[in-house]
């Protein structure tokens, strides 16, 4: 029973959280479900493709709380070319309407986490470092109704609109050596490489590559 109270206590808190929110915007805890948006490295001219999956549980010793799963993703929303970081715990402050992420690993570091209402949608905001070479930026993500029926680039349109999209690596290179034109062909797969915690963005890849010469016929 203690167990049945605790849930129905967070589910009556977020939801009149949700109340007081459409009323006055502000003042709102984030909503379990997905956020769909962008990561924006400091100093470059492109933005990555980025989904947050936020869940409550609730094991029988403890009250409910969230949980996380941030996905980035090289080239578009249905890439195959990503990198998962899970967050155990995730916290939220009612004064600042800050969140806070923790996990045992730091490959993709969220920090500094807003919600907000703009325009009508509920927003996370917060800064992004990958322990790898040490890129920092801004993400900025935008909750994902149930009910909604565009496809995530229509619903995440605009954030940082002007900025392009950074590519993914599967694809074919072209390049001249000499007088000679050559082809490079890169395919990156995520199910197959090697297994284990690593410090690479990449963990999990399998980067192949085939490199052809154009001739009279063929490549």
């Amino acid at each position: 029973m203690n167990a049945i109270f605790r849930y129905l206590f967070m589910f009556f808190a977020m939801t009149s959280a949700s109340i007081s929110f459409a009323q006055h915007d502000h003042g709102m805890g984030p909503k379990p479900g997905k956020y769909f948006g962008y990561v924006k490295p400091e100093g470059l001219n492109v933005k990555i493709p980025a989904r947050l999956d936020l869940v409550i549980v609730q094991n029988d010793d403890e009250y409910a709380h969230l949980r996380a799963t941030f996905k980035v993703m090289l080239g578009g929303f249905q890439s195959f070319e990503y990198v998962t970081q899970y967050y155990e715990k995730v916290s939220y402050s009612w004064v600042g309407q800050e969140l806070t992420f923790e996990s045992d690993q730091r490959e993709l570091m969220l920090a500094n986490g807003k919600v907000h209402m703009m325009n009508m949608k509920l927003m996370i905001m917060g800064d992004f470092r990958s322990s790898a070479g040490g890129v920092t930026g801004s993400v900025t993500l935008v909750h994902f109704p149930e009910e909604e029926n565009s496809p995530p680039e229509m619903l995440a349109s605009t954030i940082f609109p002007d900025v392009p999209v950074l590519t993914s690596l599967t694809g074919s290179y072209k390049g001249m050596c000499e007088e000679d034109e050559y082809e490079l062909q890169i395919e990156a797969s995520k199910w197959h490489g090697t297994n284990g915690f690593s410090t690479n963005p990449l963990v999990g890849y399998m980067i192949r590559g085939r490199l052809g010469k154009r001739g009279d016929q063929v490549c």
